[in-house]
């Protein structure tokens, strides 16, 4: 009888846990439910921003010359043409960047690459991009595609970059 009574209280504790356990198994549930059925807000509208649509082409120079080789004047048109044709509709600025090899003092480099620039203009304006929209800036020997030591002729650094900056909205 004693072990009867002794069995009834432990039995009562456990039913009275496994009813808890139940209960607060289901009201998590109920709040993992209601959280999860609160719509999320919809992300803001993105704002309307300028798109910039850069290009940019590049044309070497034989040493010591501001004159493209028929090669480099043929590539010139095709630009030309792919500027006319590809942005045309929208404002646009070509911005012409002449450049030189470290072959030469610096003077004569920062003058030779305006000449370079200076003769990409002019060739573009021939084959029908209007003036103002170019804009020259002359670098001389100060910023070489290939490092070199100084008076050294390097072909890839004479160049002039054409990059051209397309706005549309």
């Amino acid at each position: 009888m004693i072990k009867k009574s002794m069995f009834a209280p432990w039995g009562l504790c456990c039913m009275v846990l496994m009813l808890g356990a139940c209960s607060s198994t289901s009201s998590t549930s109920t709040s993992t439910s209601s959280t999860s059925t609160v719509p999320t807000p919809p992300a803001p509208a993105p704002l309307p921003k300028e798109q910039v649509i850069p290009n940019s082409y590049q044309l070497y120079f034989e040493w010591d010359r501001a004159l493209l080789d028929a090669t480099g004047e043929q590539k010139l048109k095709e630009i030309a043409a792919t500027i006319t044709q590809q942005h045309v509709a929208q404002p646009q600025q070509i911005m012409l960047n002449g450049h030189t090899d470290s072959s030469g003092s610096d003077e004569y480099n920062l003058r030779l690459s305006e000449r370079r620039a200076q003769r990409v203009r002019a060739m573009l304006e021939q084959f029908g991009l209007p003036y103002q929209m170019m804009q020259i800036f002359a670098f001389g020997e100060s910023d070489l595609a290939i490092a070199t030591d100084d008076n050294v002729k390097e072909p890839r650094n004479r160049r002039v970059e054409i990059f051209i900056e397309n706005k549309a909205q």
